[in-house]
C-alpha cells in the first residue's frame, strides 16, 4: 500500500484560505483521509497542529 500526499515535508501552506502560513512536519494517513501536521509561529511562540488536508493550500513564499 502507498500513501500519497499533494504536500511534502517542508512545503509552506495557508491554512483555510486565509493569512496564516506555516510549515509541514508530518503527516498522519487514515482510510478515509489523511491529516498534515502544520508549524508556525504566533506571536513568539511556535504553534503545531494536525490539519485536515482539505483546509491547506499550498502558500507563495515572499522573497524580498
Amino acid at each position: 500500500m502507498t500513501f500519497e500526499s499533494k504536500f511534502t515535508f517542508g512545503d509552506l501552506v495557508a491554512i483555510d484560505g486565509g493569512p496564516v502560513a506555516g510549515r509541514v512536519i508530518g503527516f498522519c494517513f487514515h482510510p478515509h483521509a489523511h491529516q498534515v501536521q502544520v508549524s508556525w509561529w504566533n506571536n513568539g511562540d511556535v504553534v503545531e497542529k494536525w490539519l485536515g488536508s482539505f483546509r491547506l493550500t499550498l502558500a507563495e513564499e515572499s522573497r524580498k
